[in-house]
């Protein structure tokens, strides 16, 4: 499969040059303060009207459940 460059912001992240499937958001956070730092970045986008409420709470919960899976070991 050949995955094609996005010219935009990635979704989740917000920086340029890839697409959220790619995101390296997309791997559970290695520590506490990575993973409240991700849960800012969302607020910041939200704050700064680059997402839409919906869409930090989706982000913030499925950031929370990679966070919780990673800690009790359901993820692996």
């Amino acid at each position: 499969m050949t995955t094609l460059a996005n010219d935009g912001d990635c979704f989740k992240c917000g920086k340029p040059g890839h697409w959220a499937d790619h995101c390296e958001l997309n791997n559970p956070a290695a520590t506490r303060a990575e993973h409240e730092g991700r849960i800012h970045l969302f607020v910041e986008r939200w704050i700064n009207g680059k997402i839409a409420t919906h869409q930090k709470r989706r982000l913030i919960e499925e950031e929370n459940r990679m966070w919780n899976s990673a800690k009790t070991g359901a993820g692996k």
